[in-house]
């Protein structure tokens, strides 16, 4: 097995999982569900859009980072930063293995 190594070009992304964004080009809104960084150095961002009948929801869909723009901060909280602190950690903070309640 290989050993891992430290990143050489560590991501850094302009906006957390939970925030609300909007698609400058489509228009299309919805909250970041995931991220995504890529050898060629373009950050995407995950986004669900809401509901619109309360039972489905529609597909997310990937935006590329300078396509997005901030609607509202912190709209739902990550699940894993809500776990007890000093449980296992991974490389972007703690990974989810017991909740708080």
């Amino acid at each position: 097995m290989a050993n891992r190594r430290e990143p050489l070009y560590p991501a850094t992304f302009k906006y957390d999982l939970g925030d609300k964004v909007v698609d400058r080009v489509t228009k299309l809104a919805g909250i970041i569900t995931g991220r995504l960084d890529s050898l060629n150095g373009c950050n995407r961002y995950s986004v669900q859009p809401e509901s619109e009948d309360g039972v489905k929801l529609p597909e997310s869909y990937w935006i590329d980072e300078h396509a997005v723009d901030l609607k509202e901060a912190n709209v739902h909280v990550p699940f894993r930063s809500v776990v007890k602190s000093g449980e296992r950690t991974g490389t972007n903070g703690p990974l989810i293995e017991k909740v708080v309640r």
